[in-house]
């Protein structure tokens, strides 16, 4: 699985503020969204194009448009703080979404909803959870969407450990797709919850004001 972890000054900047334990829930929210985008962007730049041409209030212009499908996927529940400015970018886009809890006893994910369906084939999907632990809930996320036939996953998350990276690497060798990460930052390790260190916290407690 290729990994792309993002550098620009913008998105470090934008990490520090999701980092910091005094930003409060409108402003977590809003700068998980604005990095969001970020991280969508740059996932996005080996996606197919075709050329048409446009008229311009003076002339005919040779431009290019998007020739994949995409299909957004978030993770419910933190996977919705990312998709709102996603979508201002891409508003085309067909929205997915699959439930997955994760048992905070044994760190499994538990599944409870998906909306996939035939959409899916053949089609550019995009993952959004913030926070990518310990592999548990992202792998099951990309065995469920592989079982469409998707051309190609992307998986976008703001924070990832080593040990959730390299379980759903190990997840995706099994399998003949395409599947890239797109990451803010690699941090360090997870604690014995299961929690990213340094992380950010819970993003979906966070961004939705349940901490």
């Amino acid at each position: 699985m290729d990994v792309i972890v993002l550098s620009n000054p913008l998105s470090v900047h934008l990490l520090s503020i999701l980092r910091d334990e005094k930003t409060g829930t409108k402003e977590f929210r809003r700068t998980l969204a604005a990095l969001s985008s970020i991280i969508f962007i740059k996932s996005s730049e080996d996606i197919d194009t075709e050329v048409i041409k446009v008229k311009t209030p003076f002339e005919y212009a040779m431009c290019a448009q998007l020739s994949e499908k995409i299909v957004f996927v978030p993770i419910l529940r933190a996977g919705l703080a990312m998709l709102s400015n996603i979508l201002e970018i891409f508003p085309d886009a067909i929205v997915e979404h699959i439930g997955i809890y994760r048992d905070e006893k044994t760190l499994k994910p538990e599944p409870y909803y998906s909306s996939l369906d035939d959409k899916v084939e053949n089609s550019v999907v995009f993952i959004l959870d913030p926070m990518l632990a310990t592999g548990g809930t992202i792998s099951y996320a990309v065995e469920k969407i592989a079982q469409y036939k998707p051309a190609r996953i992307k998986i976008l998350s703001v924070v990832a450990a080593p040990e959730g990276i390299e379980r759903v690497s190990k997840t995706v060798d099994k399998m003949d797709i395409d599947v890239k990460l797109c990451v803010s930052a690699i941090d360090r390790t997870l604690n014995q919850n299961g929690y990213i260190i340094p992380g950010l916290g819970d993003a979906g407690d966070r961004a939705f004001g349940t901490q």
